[in-house]
C-alpha cells in the first residue's frame, strides 16, 4: 500500500503537472488573444483607411465642386458690387435730391390747386 510519504510524492507530482499545464494554457491563451488582437488591429486599420478613402473621394467629387462653384459666385459679386466709394457718393447724391424733391413735390400740388 501507499504510504504517507509516497501520497505527498503523488501530490507534488499531480500539481507539478497541473502547474506545468496551466502554464501551457496560458501560453496558448496569450498567444491566440495577441495573434486576434493583432487581427483584428489590421482590420480596423484597414476599414479605417478605407473609410479615409472614400470620404477623401467624396470631399474631391462632391464638396470641393461646391466650394469652387461658391467661389465663382462670390467673384462675380465682387466683380459687378459697386465700389464702396460710389455707392457713398450716390448716397450723398440722395440725400441732397429727397429735399428738393419732395419741394418740388409740395410746389407742385400748390400750382395745381391755384389753378
Amino acid at each position: 500500500m501507499l504510504d504517507e510519504k509516497d501520497l505527498e510524492l503523488l501530490q507534488t507530482m499531480m500539481t507539478q503537472i497541473v502547474a506545468e499545464s496551466e502554464a501551457r494554457m496560458t501560453t496558448k491563451i496569450e498567444s491566440s488573444i495577441a495573434s486576434s488582437e493583432a487581427r483584428m488591429t489590421a482590420r480596423i486599420e484597414e476599414r479605417v483607411e478605407d473609410t479615409r478613402s472614400q470620404i477623401m473621394a467624396y470631399i474631391e467629387s462632391d464638396i470641393l465642386p461646391r466650394f469652387d462653384m461658391l467661389a465663382d459666385g462670390h467673384k462675380l459679386l465682387r466683380e459687378t458690387l459697386a465700389p464702396r466709394n460710389r455707392v457713398e457718393e450716390l448716397e450723398e447724391e440722395v440725400a441732397f435730391l429727397k429735399p428738393l424733391v419732395l419741394s418740388m413735390l409740395t410746389d407742385i400740388d400748390k400750382l395745381k390747386k391755384a389753378q
